[in-house]
């Protein structure tokens, strides 16, 4: 192997290109409402509807494709019970609408949040399993770890702001093709508008295919509004 083929090699595992590859991207809006609702102390349920809006795409280094296009919509129901002060055990069923295809996906949740003096860790672990017509199943495994805290204070209160950083890596498996490592990062700032009302707004980027060529990096405007029922 020659000197120009390793470094060709090395940036390719760094930056998730090489010589032969292109990298491409895509940006647009994530706009989704929450809905929970405590059933009791014990158990919860959570609705979200969420769609994808995309308005840029393209490959890097090119000009950019800009049209509007709605690529799906996600409706998720999620499950939990408390199993401890702060750990939580979530089951949970998304349907999926694309292109008019109907996806099917099953989650299994683990969560827990460390209450630290002036910030809350959270971290949660998911397995689901997406199952689309005519493909085969998909089975991925996510850990993320998102951390909070106020702006003013040690904890926001109503009329005031928060900040929220997420960090989350997903391992996926699909039977005919090389497993898939996907990186997420998201910084949000949020706005508790009262006891039941608070909204969220931030970047979701997330890069497909970090570990191989070529790499899909996405560019989100998240847009979260959460309601206690």
């Amino acid at each position: 192997m020659s000197i120009r083929q390793y470094i060709g090699l090395l940036a390719g595992l760094l930056f998730g290109t090489t010589l032969c590859a292109q990298n491409s991207f895509q940006s647009g809006i994530l706009p989704a409402i929450n809905l929970n609702r405590s059933i009791n102390e014990l158990y919860a349920l959570n609705l979200k509807v969420e769609t994808r809006e995309q308005f840029r795409a393209g490959f890097v280094h090119t000009d950019p494709i800009r049209m509007h296009e709605h690529l799906l919509t996600d409706f998720t129901l999620i499950g939990s019970r408390k199993v401890g002060l702060s750990e939580k055990i979530n089951l949970g069923y998304l349907l999926r609408l694309r292109q008019g295809e109907r996806i099917h996906r099953i989650i299994q949740q683990f969560s827990f949040i460390s209450r630290l003096r002036n910030f809350n860790l959270g971290h949660r672990l998911v397995s689901d399993q997406t199952f689309a017509p005519e493909e085969p199943a998909v089975f991925r495994l996510r850990y993320r770890m998102s951390m909070e805290f106020p702006l003013d204070g040690e904890k926001a209160d109503p009329g005031e702001f928060y900040v929220k950083v997420n960090n989350e890596l997903i391992q996926t498996w699909q039977r005919g093709n090389a497993p898939l490592t996907e990186y997420r990062f998201g910084p949000f700032l949020g706005y508790f508008m009262s006891n039941t009302h608070k909204v969220e707004v931030g970047l979701d980027y997330r890069n497909q295919s970090i570990l191989i060529a070529p790499t899909r990096h996405s560019y989100w405007l998240s847009l979260n509004w959460f309601f206690n029922l």
